[in-house]
């Protein structure tokens, strides 16, 4: 916050100081809005990052959906060199700068960055509900399904192929911001059917897929918060496919620690329904 110097007035020549005026403080400067380009430090690091790049992944995808809930990141996406492009309000290129240096990926050295002035601004607003201040704890989980990647893939990103493949229905719009809603129980009251309102966080096509998650309704104010969720996909040959689930966000609390020990059996589950009804043919 910028304080003004105190206003004396000291008529020193006149007869009758000269009355006080109040001070005013001036208005913050409007925000400037600057492109940073985050780049990946090395070649497949998305695609198979140890488990520090892991984190800093995650924690790039939550600050992204907190700086996006706060207004700072008005738009984001990926090019196909697997940059990352986001647009970010900010006082000035030093304080955008800052911003991106703050960055869990670049902190822990996954990207670097890059900050250009940009004179168009967009909305992109979602991810206000993620855990204000996630554990460390990271469930993951390695599956080989008999199918192709491009197979596998639509399984993940298409509602149609989701469904086929696991019985659930689903609406996934593969796309940042898209919705990624899965309906276990069409019959449970609105909201409480599935994953309603979680969203895209990260796509690179035919090799990551990000998302929100939420908490089943039996554990009350837990399901309005958001983790994310992780899925790497890894072509073996022409009809195998290698997928890491990783599941991340939850709280600190011991009710979050339920929540993830919830999700260590469920998502085996989810993974072993895939394998036994994607396959050829389907």
């Amino acid at each position: 916050m910028h304080f003004s110097s105190p206003l004396v007035v000291c008529g020193v020549l006149a007869l009758v100081a000269a009355p006080s005026r109040p001070s005013v403080e001036p208005a913050p400067a409007p925000l400037e809005t600057f492109l940073v380009d985050y780049a990946p430090k090395r070649d497949g690091v998305l695609t198979n990052p140890d488990a520090t790049e892991t984190q800093g992944i995650l924690g790039h995808m939550q600050t992204m959906a907190k700086l996006s809930a706060e207004g700072v990141v008005t738009w984001g996406g990926k090019t196909g060199e697997g940059h990352a492009l986001v647009l970010v309000r900010a006082r000035d290129r030093a304080d955008a700068e800052r911003i991106a240096a703050l960055d869990p990926a670049v902190e822990k050295g996954v990207f670097t960055f890059r900050v250009t002035d940009f004179d168009v601004k967009l909305s992109t607003r979602f991810g206000d509900t993620a855990v204000a201040d996630p554990g460390e704890r990271v469930l993951r989980f390695e599956r080989e399904l008999s199918v192709g990647l491009d197979q596998a893939w639509r399984a993940w990103t298409d509602g149609a192929a989701f469904e086929r493949a696991t019985g659930w229905q689903a609406t996934i719009e593969p796309r940042i911001a898209g919705r990624f809603e899965i309906s276990f129980d069409p019959q449970a009251p609105k909201g409480q059917a599935g994953s309603e309102g979680c969203r895209v966080l990260a796509v690179v096509p035919h090799s990551v897929l990000a998302f929100e998650w939420n908490a089943p309704p039996s554990f009350g104010k837990l399901r309005f918060e958001r983790t994310n969720v992780v899925v790497r996909f890894e072509a073996l040959g022409e009809a195998r496919t290698k997928l890491v689930l990783e599941h991340a966000g939850f709280g600190r609390t011991e009710e979050w620690s339920q929540v993830a020990d919830y999700f260590e059996q469920a998502w085996p589950h989810v993974l072993e329904l895939l394998a036994q009804r994607l396959g050829p043919g389907r």
